[in-house]
């Protein structure tokens, strides 16, 4: 399933009231921002390179798909040209592209190979922080010129990209942290408004790092399967 801007937004909604319930209750549907309540407006929007769009809508397409029911010339397309083959792991199965990196398949009690995650090249996970930082400059500026000013105006980047893969999980997750951190400050050091956003919530499909905008430091909240299904459940049941 390709999903749209409002599946996003109502998704993001969902992951604030499901991981933070004592902050984000009761929020309204609103417009600059997208949410907000007695106290809070938060603006939601997508952390990611508008080249890596067909990539993104094949994962949510066949995520949780058999092999050999996912179309080839697709694969073909972003340059999976080869069959999946063990990882090194002994557990997963491995599918590569020189352009995207890594599908992940896990082989089911019938011998069947299902899509179940994406490991992007190291390069492209490094380089999430320039379109966060891109996210972040885009809408301070809004925010200084035609946003609704709360008591707190938070912001919510959702980045389509999964952190944690065993013996990578510290290492990726470190590094995520460090270039968000070094991000947002040079964001805030260019920024010539008055308003800039108290908290920024950058939310990967299986991690929420938090950016509190004042002190500079960032905390971590890992969102497990349960959750996520959570909120997607929430979303189509609203």
């Amino acid at each position: 399933m390709v999903y749209g801007k409002d599946f996003y937004e109502y998704y993001a909604k969902s992951i604030l009231e499901v991981v933070f319930p004592e902050k984000f209750s009761a929020l309204n549907k609103g417009e600059s921002p997208d949410w907000y309540n007695d106290k809070i407006g938060i603006e939601v929007t997508r952390g990611i390179e508008k080249s890596n769009g067909e990539f993104d809508s094949f994962f949510n397409k066949y995520r949780g798909e058999e092999y050999e029911t996912i179309s080839q010339p697709w694969l073909n397309k972003l340059g999976f040209t080869s069959e999946p083959i063990m990882s090194e792991d002994g557990i997963f199965h491995e599918q590569r592209s020189e352009k995207f990196g890594k599908l992940v398949y896990i082989k089911t009690l019938s011998e069947k190979l299902v899509l179940v995650g994406l490991i992007s090249r190291m390069e492209m996970m490094s380089n999430c922080k320039y379109d966060i930082a891109k996210s972040v400059n885009e809408k301070t500026e809004k925010l200084n010129k035609n946003y609704v000013h709360h008591e707190e105006n938070d912001l919510l980047i959702l980045v389509q990209e999964q952190l944690n893969y065993h013996a990578l999980k510290k290492e990726i997750i470190d590094d995520v942290s460090t270039n968000i951190v070094d991000e947002v400050k040079k964001c805030y050091n260019d920024n010539q408004g008055e308003y800039s956003y108290d908290y920024i919530y950058i939310v990967f499909l299986d991690y929420i790092f938090v950016v509190d905008s004042k002190t500079f430091t960032i905390t971590e909240y890992e969102i497990s399967q349960e959750i996520r299904m959570e909120c997607i459940n929430r979303v189509n049941n609203k």
